[in-house]
Formats: C-alpha cells, sequence, structure tokens
C-alpha cells in the first residue's frame, strides 16, 4: 500500500505548458487469418500546440502489407475559427501507394457548444489507383471531469461500388493521474484494400481497440494498445502496438 501511494504522488504532475512539442515513435504488428500473413508499421510523429486551439502534426510512416511496402507522409493543421469553432486540415501522400491510397485530404469542424458537449463534422477523399473514397462523418462527443465520451456516424461512397455505406463508433477516455485509457467500438461497412490486384472494396467490418498512453515522467510517456478487426469475407487481424512519447 505505502509503494502504492508512493507510485500515485510521483504521477501528480504540473499541467503541461501551453506550448508543447512532443515526438513519438512507434511500431504496429498485426497478424492476420486465412494465411494472409502480417502487417507492420512504423512511424515517426512531431506535435506542436499553441494554447488551447492552434496545433498541427506532421508523420512519416512506413507499412509493410502482404509482401508490399509504402511510405506515407502525413500532415495536419487545427485553428480556432471562433471563441467556441475549431477548423482542422490533413493531407496525406504516398510516392508508392501500393496498397495504401496515393492521396488523402481532410477537413473538418468542431463546434464546443459549452457544459462539455461539442459536435464535429468532416469530409475526407481517399484517392486510390483503381477507386476514390468519399467519407463524410459527424460526431458528437461530451469532457466530464477527466472523461471524455464520443459517437460517430460515416458515410462512404466509394467510385467503382453503387450505394452508400454507413458505419458507427463509440469512444471513451479517461485521463488519470499517469495514463490516459482509450477504448473504441466500431461496426458497419467501411473502405478496406486486402491487397489482392489492388482490391479496393467495402466491406462488413467490426472493430474493438484498448490503448493506454502512460507517463512516467511530466517529459516520457510510453503508448501501448491492442486492437481486433473483423472483416467480413477477407479476414480477421489482431493488432499489437507500442510507443515512446518524448515532450521536448
Amino acid at each position: 500500500m505505502i509503494h502504492l501511494l508512493a507510485l500515485i504522488a510521483a504521477c501528480q504532475f504540473a499541467d503541461p505548458p501551453a506550448k508543447t512539442l512532443d515526438v513519438e515513435a512507434g511500431s504496429t504488428t498485426d497478424s492476420l487469418t486465412g494465411d494472409r500473413g502480417t502487417w507492420d508499421e512504423q512511424y515517426l510523429s512531431v506535435n506542436t500546440r499553441n494554447g488551447p486551439g492552434h496545433a498541427a502534426y506532421a508523420d512519416v510512416t512506413t507499412d509493410q502489407r502482404f509482401g508490399l511496402s509504402d511510405i506515407t507522409y502525413e500532415g495536419g493543421w487545427y485553428v480556432p475559427l471562433g471563441p467556441k469553432l475549431e477548423f482542422d486540415a490533413v493531407a496525406a501522400f504516398s510516392p508508392t501507394h501500393q496498397v495504401l491510397p496515393d492521396s488523402a485530404l481532410q477537413a473538418g469542424l468542431d463546434l464546443r457548444a459549452g457544459n462539455g458537449y461539442g459536435y464535429q463534422s468532416s469530409y475526407a477523399q481517399r484517392n486510390y489507383p483503381t477507386a476514390v473514397a468519399n467519407i463524410a462523418t459527424v460526431g458528437a462527443d461530451r469532457y466530464r471531469g477527466n472523461q471524455h465520451f464520443s459517437m460517430t456516424l460515416t458515410a462512404v461512397h466509394l467510385s467503382n461500388a453503387p450505394g452508400i455505406a454507413m458505419s458507427a463508433g463509440i469512444a471513451y477516455t479517461g485521463y488519470l493521474r499517469c495514463d490516459n485509457l482509450s477504448f473504441a467500438l466500431s461496426g458497419g461497412r467501411d473502405v478496406e484494400n486486402t491487397g489482392v490486384g489492388a482490391n479496393v472494396a467495402i466491406y462488413q467490418t467490426i472493430s474493438y481497440t484498448a490503448n493506454d498512453l502512460h507517463w512516467f515522467t511530466p517529459h516520457t510517456a510510453l503508448a501501448f494498445g491492442a486492437g481486433w478487426y473483423l472483416l467480413t469475407g477477407a479476414y480477421d487481424r489482431f493488432e499489437l502496438h507500442v510507443a515512446l512519447h518524448e515532450r521536448l
């Protein structure tokens, strides 16, 4: 008990400064059913924040899927448009794009409505060599003390398939003394490239994820998590993720 109390006391870090610069380096491994092998990913991410609204990030990611390798560059920007409204824009491209999209663009709005409630909307376009996916998402969330609840509804139109695919998700994050614990559940119909002849298609999916960001000091944290993704008619995959997070 004495050791536990000492550990809790050690986690009572001061609030982070208004201006932060964070670097995260991580790796993800996915095991696929149906003799589809494994996926591996390595990434480096740099995030900067200036006050409560202005933020930006840049990522470099290498992916190995189905015996093919892709590199992706991604950047995002968040800026307040008013006291309660924030705009975000994200762009990514892959010069190799053997499995991943060759480019992706996204823009969104986040309206803070008071009492912890917020409402979001976004539009994204993923450009694959053989198809284009147009994705519209609406969501709502609430911050309550050290907890965050959110839900989303997503509609996808794939250029080489008729109709609209719908999916929904819910998520929870608890901001504890040393940890940011998060859990998410989603299901519906979504876009996936199964790697068989650039087979970009709509699949029935269900996913469960659990993640933690554990702070050892005010500057150093370890991120780790696991996920299970069921892709009906193709494969299931189990994912493990670990990363080192450093606040400079």
